[in-house]
């Protein structure tokens, strides 16, 4: 059995996932849900870094500021909040 998925990415966009063997593990929903972090481009490097900044002196975002992150930049985010926590532990 052989099938092909075309995932939307973007208004014009996709991916295209093709399958075989004689089960399919995957339904379209499943595909779709596990890359919807490609869809979302995120911030830009420019707005990233003013993000970033904002983050290094305050220790603090905004919810909206967050989800504006693709999924890159929020494990940067997420990293960074792990070091913060374990530099005011040491203290």
């Amino acid at each position: 059995m052989k099938i092909e998925y075309h995932i939307p990415t973007e208004q014009y966009g996709f991916v295209s996932i093709t399958l075989e063997g004689d089960t399919i593990p995957y339904s379209y929903s499943e595909l779709k849900n596990e890359l919807a972090g490609l869809a979302k481009e995120g911030q830009g490097s420019k707005d990233f870094n003013k993000v970033l900044d904002k983050y290094l002196e305050t220790q603090t975002l905004t919810s909206e500021e967050y989800e504006e992150l693709n999924d890159e930049e929020k494990k940067i985010i997420q990293t960074l909040k792990r070091a913060f926590k374990r530099k005011n532990n040491d203290k």
